[in-house]
């Protein structure tokens, strides 16, 4: 029951909660609940193969409908399972012939059927041959004089077409032909040879994207990477439809990256193909799939026509995970002219319900200052004054809504606007309106670590110095009006709140200026200093360590036990997590900063922090980078950036390793400081001088393998043996 109202409120939109739902009924055979979620599931979103197949099975085992009915009902549901998710499966395609033919459709429907079957899953180096012997014993059976004719070509298309039965195939075309008569062996051994060429050259290609148990040590990053160069090697084959499904194949394993569905689609609709795909009919089938990625609704925005892009109401009923992503959409519509203030006010109403305020003035700041930049350009070029009217009446309808109203960039941003808009008077009053309040904050103070008087005092000083900006660039106002302004008082009194923050400001740096100092000389050398802090431990009171969110619940970390392992064991075991969503990012140019990585990163959904690292001694970079990411699918969007160009150089991007599990080289290892993993130490492995075993040691007194260490006592009556 709580998923299901977790649900409700988010109208099925979590695709997690939608498939543990659905797991959740099925395991404990509530049917009747089973198939509302699975209705409302596949109504929201997309459902999986398995998923699929599961629903399929069930509805052909109920008992309490007649078996025509049954048959009927699992037939829409192949159609729409295929046309969601299921075009590379073979597995639905046997099911929906199966499902046909006890229907007595008729032939030519499940021709039609079979030969689109042929040119997608059956085009599958694995379990493609399946399709093909289903489709030849729908022709054998048939009557007439053309079914010889086409089971012959239906082998012979079979043979041309690269698969790991093929020899097998081979044998059951010859054995064929000579049971009934048949001369066409050497069309097959012709067909064969095309065949196998093909065959080799794709071997290598999928054993890097195979999925069984063989590849269970291989990370999905990695089978990402591998389905990536197979479809580049089809693409540069020139094959359409072995191109296409390759890139079904992949989407049935990460429909969740958007990124791959973008670079389908920008093949589908290249101007060789457009002709044979709908983009919107695609691209919808794309958002059922993954509805909050920033790269496809980008993409959305270029291909779909000025006339269409309104009718995905999808956008509206989508919820991204961070406001700031819906924010970046509607800043690239805004600056291509396809979204108005209808649209921005509607988007503005979803975001307040269902983003926290803070979260939701950082997303719409931006929004709003991309659409006033944009009416002040219509006003200049003299194209559409009700836009800029517009933007005037909705910044004056929400300046007393919360968040706006407590939020120091809205009104600073107001006022600019009609500073621009020569309505001085006016741009005066916001300011002077919010300075009486007294209630207005910057966005970017944490509210639970600095004191709401230190964040109205910014708060304060920022409106105020926005104000003098406001007065400077005055030109509605008189001239007396303004040296009344600058020349009395009033520059004081509206400057007070900035020259207090600004001393509160100096002040604070130079406590913590001369704290750092008296710590450093108070207490004599760095040994007298270090021997103050021991006992000053050693004597205060035991306090309750701060639980870290990677040890489990009911474990200290106190608790655990480390003793026997080394450095990078310990930090396995104190941070599991570590490195899960992190980038290792190599030859990066040393002029390359942690802004410019981030910005790089950035537009994949979630948050993007980077960190350069540097030389201790000349504190240059290194050229080598991590970057942490907040969601694995923007990990993988970046990941598959590798190659691509930064400051002139081609970067390198794998996914980061935890410590220990780095290659030579330190790829990928969190830390890794030289050829030999962390910290770049070699673990002693014989006896001699020195941390690694130089060998020095005479061959006469070193301990043989597996003997005990020697002690002082052993060396010297060895040593006394052999002088006498």
């Amino acid at each position: 029951m709580t998923l299901e109202s977790a649900l409700e409120e988010s109208k099925y939109r979590d695709r997690k909660k939608c498939a543990a739902l659905i797991d959740a009924c099925a395991s404990a055979r509530l049917k009747e609940r089973l198939r509302t979620a699975r209705e409302r599931s596949a109504a929201e979103g997309a459902l999986d193969v398995e998923r699929w197949s599961a629903w399929i099975q069930d509805e052909l085992s109920d008992r309490n409908s007649a078996k025509r009915e049954r048959l009927m009902k699992c037939d829409k549901l192949f159609q729409r399972a295929i046309e969601d998710c299921g075009a590379w499966s073979a597995k639905l395609y046997l099911g929906w012939a199966r499902v046909m033919m006890e229907l007595e459709k008729s032939a030519d429907e499940r021709r039609v059927m079979f030969e689109r079957a042929v040119t997608s899953a059956g085009l599958s180096c694995v379990d493609g041959q399946l399709i093909w012997q289903a489709y030849r014993a729908f022709e054998a059976a048939q009557e007439g004089s053309m079914a010889m004719k086409r089971v012959t070509v239906l082998y012979e298309r079979q043979l041309k077409v690269p698969h790991v039965q093929i020899d097998a195939t081979l044998a059951d075309a010859k054995k064929w032909a000579s049971e009934n008569g048949v001369d066409a062996v050497e069309i097959f051994e012709k067909a064969y040879a095309a065949g196998m060429k093909e065959m080799s050259i794709r071997e290598p290609f999928e054993a890097r994207v195979a999925l069984g148990p063989e590849a269970s040590r291989t990370s999905s990053v990695e089978i990402l990477r591998a389905f990536r160069g197979y479809i580049d090697f089809e693409i540069s084959s020139g094959d359409s439809d072995r191109v296409k499904h390759m890139y079904e194949r992949a989407l049935g394993h990460f429909s969740y990256v958007g990124e791959l569905w973008v670079q389908y689609g920008a093949y589908c609709f290249s101007s060789a193909r457009k002709s044979h795909v709908a983009p919107c009919d695609f691209l919808r089938r794309a958002l059922r799939h993954c509805p909050s990625s920033l790269a496809l609704w980008k993409f959305i925005i270029e291909v779909v026509p000025d006339d269409e892009i309104l009718r995905f109401q999808v956008l509206y009923e989508t919820h991204f995970k961070y406001p700031t992503d819906l924010a970046e959409i509607l800043t690239v519509l805004i600056e291509m002219g396809r979204c108005g203030v209808v649209e921005v006010k509607r988007t503005f109403d979803l975001m307040i319900a269902a983003y926290s305020a803070n979260n939701m003035a950082t997303a719409a700041i931006g929004v709003l200052d991309h659409l006033t930049r944009r009416a002040l350009l219509v006003r200049v070029r003299g194209e559409n004054s009700s836009l800029t009217d517009g933007v005037l009446d909705f910044l004056d309808s929400i300046k007393e809504e919360e968040p706006f109203k407590s939020t120091v960039e809205f009104h600073i941003l107001f006022a600019e606007y009609l500073s621009h808009l020569r309505q001085d008077n006016r741009a005066l009053e916001v300011c002077d309106l919010a300075l009486h309040r007294g209630i207005v904050e910057p966005m970017t103070m944490s509210k639970k670590t600095i004191e709401e008087k230190k964040r109205r005092r910014a708060g304060a000083a920022m409106l105020s110095s926005a104000r003098l900006r406001c007065m400077s660039m005055a030109v509605t106002i008189p001239v007396e009006r303004q040296r009344h302004h600058f020349f009395t008082g009033e520059v004081m009194m509206y400057g007070k709140a900035m020259h207090e923050y600004e001393m509160d400001l100096a002040t604070e740096r130079l406590e913590a200026s001369n704290a750092a100092k008296v710590r450093k000389n108070g207490l004599g050398s760095r040994r007298e200093r270090a021997a103050a802090r021991r006992e000053e431990r050693s004597t205060a009171e035991t306090a309750p360590r701060k639980r870290s969110r990677d040890v489990p619940e009911g474990v200290e970390k106190v608790d655990m036990d480390l003793k026997g392992m080394d450095h990078d064991s310990r930090v396995k075991a104190l941070f599991p997590k570590r490195d899960a969503c992190t980038a290792f990012v190599k030859n990066l140019s040393r002029d390359v900063t942690e802004s410019q990585l981030v910005g790089f990163f950035n537009g994949h959904g979630g948050t993007v922090s980077a960190r350069i690292v540097k030389d201790k001694t000349t504190g240059r970079s290194r050229g080598i980078a991590y970057v942490d990411f907040t969601e694995e699918a923007a990990l993988n969007a970046a990941i598959m950036r590798s190659g691509e160009e930064l400051e002139g150089r081609a970067l390198d991007i794998a996914k980061s390793r935890p410590p220990g599990e780095g290659a030579r080289g330190g790829r990928g290892g969190r830390g890794d400081g030289g050829r030999h993993g962390r910290g770049g130490r070699v673990p002693s492995t014989g006896p001699g001088r020195g941390r690694g075993g130089l060998g020095l040691m005479p061959r006469t007194v070193r301990a043989e393998s597996g003997d005990a260490p020697k002690t002082n006592a052993d060396f010297r009556a060895m040593f006394t043996k052999a002088s006498e």
